[in-house]
């Protein structure tokens, strides 16, 4: 019962990071720009895993 509620709350934070992925900026090609800049960016400066335009 113990491994069924942390798989779940793993599932959840998963879940909640996808989510948190489309809503807070644009996903497109070249991934998510930072939730200041809803806008895509350009390829070169776009760098997904910080969430930021540079």
């Amino acid at each position: 019962m113990r491994i069924l509620n942390i798989l779940l709350s793993v599932f959840i934070v998963v879940l909640a990071l996808i989510h948190n992925a489309r809503s807070g900026g644009c996903i497109e090609r070249y991934g998510k720009c930072s939730p200041t800049n809803s806008n895509c960016c350009e390829p070169s400066q776009c760098y997904f895993s910080f969430n930021k335009c540079f």
